[in-house]
């Protein structure tokens, strides 16, 4: 496949106001530092990919006014005619501001970006856009085919991977053949398990160097082991004197316990009388209990009938005093309904007493002259009549309420007379209640009599049978078995540091154990990794030979040796003989075109090929990519030629 750029047109991009360029099979793009040349790339790179020449996707495409500040309301595009395999196509790719004016306000505000893909006119999603893109070539094969110092830009592994597929496969058997039949052995093991070299390769190297850290810590250790260990005693001669002491310890122990026993047998006797004449104590203090008891009996008896009386008194002289005042409401009453019973007496006579009258004027309210005469006659005799019968209503009201009220006053004068006798026969049985108190004598004293010689005769007989404990004194052997164990104490601590040295020997002993078998690990680790490396030693020189055939001016170097004779991976691009970091400007350049030619190749892919700082070289390999040289020259104005 070959792409070449026909066309690129930039609209208000970085700058750039509006330009055309037209490219041919070598395009000079000159000017001085600031005019636009690395725009041009920049806008390539963004129509395809949306990032600048230098991978950046953040970098500012907006046109700038004199102030600094970005134009706005304006689109920024870049639009290009490339030719693909002779077939054009016309690709645009347009960012544009979006503006909103939000209810209320005035004028509308910046909210945001959009970016719009058109391929032949046809607007695109952005994935479809990129899907089409990818179709063509992917992004970071075409970084590698049209920037001359892409590929000695990536990291050395990722170098030595493409080096590697354009070497082309080689054979494992091929590197297992020209390797240790061991190393070639360890090497089958691990490729018919399906596990990855580089990967164990790490894998390897990482445990190593942690086992070997581990290993480093392990002498340190047995040093610290043995610096701690404890001075040998005589232990035999400590544990014998052990024993004694605590032979010594169980004889005072029984020698304490037997005379505690004697002691607590004697003292158990004692406590039995004593007890007994506790209960003989207790014998006479219940007779004279019992004696006085029954002597105060016949007093607390009276008082208690005197008590009797006392509080029957007191309770028919409530009941008296509330029939007292039961009296008062009555009397209070039958006045009330006396005094009621006059007053309608007068309301009746006065009803009595009315007649009728006639003190209306039957005229006309409206004209003022008189009624008719039948008419007055009619209305007065209607009058005359409700009057009678309104009087007669009051009349009979008033005798119906008399006659009530006297009923009433009949039977409050019978409740009168219940009451008053309840008063006379309360008033007679409070008197007979108070001669009964004044006819009651209580004793003044009690006689107590009982007999307890018996019971006294048995407590002076057992009280003779006790006799004085002398104190239990073992003190003095408490005093000897606690300074025996003290040195038992100090015995068992000259034994402890017996333990402390079998630990520490047993400790030392697991650590060279330990270390024995991080140093096994270690060399069976190293071996992997010795035949792991002169695997890849190998496979990178039959790499290396492969590659360097297939560039004119660059070679690469596969591996590197250091000072102290090891052997360090790398992937080193060298022109003649001078490696890529030490190359002048013009030598990058050769040695970048060189290699854009073989990936073109190798991958079937022809790209544009951008030399920025083109100055530099006089002349550049022979290539039949299109080349677009950016040279930096005094210009103030962008110069395109072809």
């Amino acid at each position: 496949m070959e792409i070449i750029i026909k066309q690129l047109t930039l609209i208000n991009f970085k700058g750039i106001k509006d330009l055309r360029v037209a490219f041919g099979d070598v395009t000079h793009i000159s000017g001085d530092n600031g005019t636009g040349k690395t725009t041009i790339f920049d806008a390539f790179t963004w129509l395809l990919f949306g990032k600048d020449s230098h991978d950046n996707k953040e970098f500012n495409i907006k046109t700038l006014d004199e102030n600094g500040k970005a134009i706005p309301n304006i689109d920024h595009v870049v639009e290009g005619i490339l030719a693909i395999d002779g077939q054009e196509s016309a690709l645009r790719r347009v960012y544009r501001e979006k503006w909103t004016r939000r209810r209320g306000a005035e004028e509308s505000e910046l909210t945001g970006h959009e970016t719009l893909f058109f391929w032949n006119e046809v607007p695109l999603q952005a994935g479809e856009y990129k899907e089409r893109v990818d179709k063509i070539v992917n992004e970071a094969l075409f970084k590698l085919l049209t920037s001359t110092t892409y590929f000695n830009q990536l990291p050395w592994q990722k170098r030595r991977e493409i080096l590697t597929k354009i070497a082309g496969v080689i054979s494992t058997d091929d590197i297992l053949s020209k390797i240790n039949p061991v190393q070639s052995a360890e090497i089958r093991d691990i490729i018919s398990r399906g596990e990855d070299l580089i990967k164990i390769q790490a894998e390897t190297a990482m445990r190593r160097k942690k086992l070997q850290g581990e290993l480093q810590q392990i002498p340190p250790r047995i040093d610290e082991a043995n610096r701690s260990m404890p001075e040998t005693l005589d232990f035999p001669a400590i544990s014998k004197e052990l024993e004694i002491k605590r032979s010594l310890i169980a004889e005072i122990n029984s020698t304490i316990e037997d005379q505690t026993k004697a002691y607590n047998d004697k003292s158990a006797e004692v406590r039995a009388t004593q007890n007994e004449i506790l209960k003989l104590r207790r014998q006479i203090q219940q007779l004279q209990f019992d004696a006085e008891t029954q002597a105060n009996l016949a007093v607390n008896q009276a008082k208690t009938n005197r008590s009797t009386i006392e509080s029957q008194i007191k309770t028919e002289q409530r009941v008296h005093v509330d029939y007292l005042s039961e009296r008062s409401k009555i009397c209070e009453n039958r006045t009330r309904l006396e005094g009621l019973i006059v007053d309608l007496r007068k309301d009746w006579e006065i009803e009595s007493a009315k007649v009728f009258k006639i003190d209306q004027d039957f005229t006309c309210p409206t004209c003022k002259r008189p009624l008719d005469p039948d008419v007055v006659a009619a209305k007065t005799l209607e009058m005359e009549r409700s009057f009678d019968k309104q009087k007669n209503i009051r009349l009979n009201q008033i005798n119906t309420d008399g006659q009530t009220r006297r009923e009433q006053l009949s039977g409050l004068e019978e409740f009168f007379q219940m009451n008053e006798e309840s008063i006379k026969a309360q008033e007679a049985k409070i008197t007979k209640l108070q001669e009964e108190l004044d006819g009651h004598i209580i004793p003044e004293t009690a006689v107590v009599t009982f007999d307890d010689s018996e019971l006294r005769k048995q407590i002076d007989e057992l009280e003779l049978t006790i006799i004085e404990i002398p104190p239990l004194n073992i003190e003095g052997l408490k005093i000897q078995r606690e300074s025996l164990q003290l040195e038992i104490e100090v015995l068992n601590l000259k034994l402890y540091i017996k333990s402390q040295i079998e630990q520490a020997q047993k400790r030392i002993t697991e650590l060279k154990a330990e270390e024995r078998s991080m140093a096994q690990q270690i060399s069976d680790l190293e071996r992997r990794e010795f035949a792991i490396e002169s695997y890849t030693h190998t496979k990178m020189d039959m790499v290396e030979q492969r590659v360097n055939g297939r560039f004119n001016l660059v070679t690469f170097r596969m591996f590197t040796q250091n000072l102290n004779g090891s052997i360090e991976e790398c992937c080193d691009t060298i022109l003649n003989g001078v490696p890529y970091p030490d190359v002048n400007s013009a030598g990058k350049i050769q040695a970048g075109v060189d290699i854009i030619n073989t990936l073109s190749v190798h991958y079937g892919i022809k790209c544009p090929c951008w030399i920025d700082n083109r100055e530099t070289i006089n002349k550049i390999p022979p290539t039949d990519l299109q080349i677009i040289n950016l040279w930096v020259t005094q210009d103030k104005e962008l110069i395109i030629n072809h």
